[in-house]
C-alpha cells in the first residue's frame, strides 16, 4: 500500500474539527455552531476529510501503548521495570489506561464528526461514490475503535452521535454483546459503502470483509456454553476469509522479515495499516523505535528507549518450541545475531561515528527487532527523534489465513482440511519450517501468536477465547513464565547468568518466580479515574442500547 498524502486542508481538518488533543474521550465541540454553508465543495475535499483518520486520532494508542496492551498484557514480551501490563494489574489512573480509552474514543468521536458533515454538509456536485466512500471510511474506522474498547474495557459507552452527550454527566455503559453487535453493523455498512479498489494506503471493501471475518470469529464465541461456538457465525467468518483469500487483491509477501523495513509499506500483504507520516508534524508520524528501541545505537536520534523491554521466557521458549528462527530474528533481537542489510552506530572515545552492521550484544534480554527500522543512512534519511513513516499493520493477509483455519476447525478437535493445511503451511515454509498434516486448536493459536507477535493482536485472541472458555484463559495465563531479562534466574543457585544465550534457555532449569493468580475482571482495563469523575454513572451496571438510534 501506498503512504497517502497529506495537504493543508487535512492537517485544518484535524486541529480544527477532530478531536485528537481532547482531554476527555469526547470532543465538545459544539456541532450546532456549525456554519450552515456547504463544508465540502468537491471530491477532493471529501477525500482529505478522512486522512487524519488513518494516524492522528490512532497516535495515542499506537506510539508506544499498543504492544503494552496487546502484546505486553498476553505475555510475549514485558517490562522488566514496571511490569503493570505484563501482570494485568493496571490501575485506572496507568499512563497506558488513559491513553487508550482517550484514544478510541477520539476516533470514534472523529468519525462522528466527519460522517455527519459529509451527510448534511456536501455539496451536490460531490460524487456519490467519492461521498460513500468516505463515509464507509467512517464506519470502518468506529468499528475497529470499538473493537479494541470492548477488548480492553469490556462493557463501555456507544456514541453514534456526538451531540447526543454534550453537556451530559450521566452517561452510562452498554453491555459488550451491544458493542459486537454496533462493531458488526459498522462493519457491514463500511463493507457496502466502500469502493473495491480505494486510493493507496485506503481501505477497501476487500479489508472491510476481512474484518468481518474476524468480526464473525470473536462474536461465535459470545455467551456460548464451554468449548461451543456460534456454528452460523462461524461459517461466517469461514465465508468472508475465504472470499478475500480467494476474490481478493492481496497476496503474500516472500521474505517475513521484509514486512517492517519501511522501503516495503507498499506490499501487498497489508490490509488495514496506520499510514504514519515522515516529518508530518506531531501525532501524524511513528513513534515506534523511539519507545521500543534497544539502545541510540540502533537507531541514532537521540532516543532508542527500549531497553528495558524484552521477549517473556514464555515466549522465546514457544520460539525455540517451533523452531522459528525466521520469525523470532524478526521479531525480537539475542545476542549474537547479526542483521547484515540494516547498520548501527559506533562512536570512539573521541566521538568518531562508524557505522557496524546490527548486532546485540545485551546478555540479559531478547530486545524487540520488529518495527525497529534503524537508523537514518538506511531509511534514506527519514528517521528522526519519535519520527518515522513505518507503517503499523492493523491486518495482514496472513491473520486472514489463520482466520480461515480457526473458523474451519470450528468446535471439532482436529482438522485436515486440504485448504487450511494449505493456508497454514504457507505461513510455516516462509518461516523454513516443515508443513502440518493436521491441525487442533492450540496449534492455531500458537501458529497466529508468533506471526502476528508484537502486532499488538495476541491479548484479544484471548478475550475473544474467554467468551466460551474462560476457564482455559485463566489456566493458560497463569501457568505462562512470564519473566524478562534479569528476572530470568537460569542457574540453579538462582545467580542472574553471565549469559542469556539459547542454549542458556534449551539447558538450564528455570523456576516460575513471577506466576499469575488471574481473576476474571483482571482481564480487562479499569475506566480512567479522570472520566469517572466527570462521568459518574459509568460506574453503573451496563443497560442495553437503543438500536432505533443507530446511526
Amino acid at each position: 500500500m501506498n503512504s497517502i498524502k497529506y495537504k493543508s486542508f487535512a492537517v485544518c481538518i484535524a486541529l480544527l474539527v477532530l478531536a485528537g488533543c481532547s482531554d476527555t474521550f469526547l470532543n465538545r465541540y459544539p456541532l450546532d455552531k456549525l456554519t450552515d454553508a456547504t463544508y465540502f465543495k468537491n471530491d477532493q475535499e471529501v477525500k482529505m476529510s478522512t486522512t487524519a483518520l488513518y494516524n492522528y486520532v490512532w497516535f495515542d494508542a499506537f506510539s508506544d501503548v499498543g504492544s503494552r496492551l496487546g502484546d505486553e498484557r498476553a505475555g510475549n514480551m514485558g517490562h522488566f521495570i514496571s511490569g503493570s501490563s505484563l501482570y494485568l494489574n493496571e490501575s485506572a489512573t496507568f499512563r497506558t489506561v488513559r491513553n487508550s480509552w482517550r484514544a478510541y474514543f477520539n476516533v470514534i468521536g472523529n468519525a462522528n464528526t466527519i460522517m455527519k458533515l459529509l451527510k448534511e454538509k456536501t455539496d451536490v456536485s460531490v460524487s456519490d461514490t467519492v461521498k460513500n466512500n468516505a463515509i464507509g471510511e467512517c464506519y470502518f474506522m468506529r468499528a475497529v475503535a470499538y473493537f479494541y474498547l470492548v477488548n480492553h474495557f469490556e462493557n463501555v459507552p456507544i456514541l453514534v452521535d456526538n451531540s447526543e452527550v454534550l453537556n451530559k454527566t450521566d452517561l452510562r455503559r452498554n453491555p459488550k454483546e451491544d458493542i459486537w453487535e454496533l462493531i458488526r453493523r459498522d462493519m457491514h455498512n463500511a463493507e457496502r459503502l466502500l469502493s473495491a479498489e480505494g486510493d493507496a494506503g485506503r481501505v477497501t471493501s476487500w479489508s472491510a470483509k476481512a474484518y468481518l471475518s474476524k468480526i464473525y470469529l470473536f462474536m461465535a464465541g459470545l455467551n456460548k456454553t464451554p468449548n461451543q461456538r456460534n456454528l452460523e457465525y462461524l461459517t461466517l467468518s469461514k465465508q468472508y476469509a475465504g472470499d478475500v483469500i480467494d476474490n481478493g487483491p492481496y497476496k503474500l509477501e516472500e521474505n517475513y522479515a521484509d514486512l517492517f523495513k519501511l522501503s516495503n509499506i507498499k506490499n501487498s500483504e497489508s490490509i488495514f495499516a496506520l499510514q504514519w507520516v515522515y516529518n508530518g508534524g506531531y501525532g501524524f508520524q511513528n513513534a515506534f523505535q523511539s519507545y521500543y528501541g534497544f539502545s541510540n545505537e540502533a537507531i541514532d536520534d537521540g532516543t532508542g528507549w527500549g531497553g528495558a523491554f524484552s521477549a517473556t521466557y514464555d515466549m522465546l521458549k514457544l520460539y525455540k518450541d517451533f523452531g522459528d528462527s525466521v520469525r523470532r530474528k524478526a521479531t525480537f533481537i539475542y545476542k549474537g545475531d547479526v542483521y547484515p542489510d540494516q547498520r548501527m552506530v559506533k562512536y570512539d572515545i573521541n566521538g568518531n561515528r562508524t557505522l557496524v552492521p546490527l548486532t546485540y550484544t545485551d546478555d540479559t534480554g531478547a530486545a524487540v527487532k520488529k518495527y525497529i527500522i534503524g537508523i537514518p543512512e538506511d531509511n534514506n534519511g527519514q528517521v528522526g527523534k519519535m519520527n518515522t513513516g513505518m507503517i503499523t499493520y492493523m491486518m495482514r493477509l496472513a491473520e486472514v489465513y489463520l482466520i480461515y483455519a480457526e473458523a474451519v476447525l470450528g468446535n471439532d478437535f482436529l482438522t485436515v482440511d486440504p485448504k487450511v493445511l494449505d493456508l497454514v503451511n504457507q505461513l510455516r515454509t516462509r518461516a523454513n519450517l516443515q508443513p502440518r498434516t493436521s491441525l487442533d486448536i492450540n496449534e492455531i493459536r500458537k501458529e497466529k501468536r508468533i506471526e502476528l507477535c508484537m502486532e499488538s493482536n495476541a491479548f484479544y485472541e484471548l478475550v475473544a477465547r474467554s467468551y466460551y472458555d474462560l476457564e482455559g484463559v485463566v489456566n493458560y495465563i497463569n501457568n505462562q513464565n512470564r519473566a524478562v531479562r534479569w528476572q530470568i534466574k537460569v542457574f540453579p543457585n538462582n545467580t542472574v547468568p553471565q549469559s542469556w544465550t539459547i542454549q542458556a534457555l534449551e539447558n538450564k532449569a528455570l523456576a516460575n518466580e513471577y506466576p499469575l493468580t488471574l481473576e476474571k475482571p483482571r482481564l480487562y482495563l479499569p475506566i480512567p479515574e479522570n472520566e469517572l469523575a466527570m462521568y459518574p454513572a459509568l460506574r453503573d451496571e451496563p443497560v442495553a442500547f437503543d438500536f432505533a438510534t443507530y446511526k
